[in-house]
Order: structure tokens, then C-alpha cells, then sequence
């Protein structure tokens, strides 16, 4: 369960950066 959590915050956090190039 602890992995999983980590690569969901990773994927998260991947995903939020993603968000930041498009906007820009």
C-alpha cells in the first residue's frame, strides 16, 4: 500500500506540472 501511495503522489504531482506547461 505504501508504494502505491508514492507513485500516486508522484503521478499527481506529474500530472500538476503537466497542467503548469499547458497553461503557460
Amino acid at each position: 500500500a505504501g508504494l502505491q501511495l508514492e507513485l500516486l503522489s508522484i503521478n499527481c504531482t506529474s500530472v500538476s506540472d503537466s497542467s503548469e506547461i499547458f497553461r503557460r
